[in-house]
Parts: structure tokens; sequence; C-alpha cells
């Protein structure tokens, strides 16, 4: 008996879910456009807290 395990490469850039995503970003990148600066602002630095705050927990 071959207890051997066959790995198959599949591109990540292929899932659904990552297609999507980019897909999702498009549209929140062409929505914040139209924000005022100050609403930018406010948007990129509660993005950055969150991703900072996951090494922190």
């Amino acid at each position: 008996m071959n207890n051997k395990k066959c790995l198959i490469y599949f591109p990540f850039e292929k899932l659904t879910v990552w297609i999507d995503s980019k897909e999702l970003v498009k549209s929140i990148y062409s929505v914040t456009l139209k924000f005022p600066n100050d609403e930018k602002f406010g948007s990129t630095s509660q993005q950055i807290n969150i991703k900072n705050g996951r090494y922190h927990a």
C-alpha cells in the first residue's frame, strides 16, 4: 500500500472568494473617492488601527 500524499497546486488567484474580493475592493475605492477629505482620512486611520490591532491582541 502506498501512503504517499499527492499535493495539488491550486493558485489562490483562481478562488472565487479572491476574485469577488478584488471586485469588492474596486467598488469600495470608487465609492470612497467621492468622500470628503476628512472622511477619507477617518476611514484610512480606522483601517490602519484594525490592521495594527491584529498583532496586539
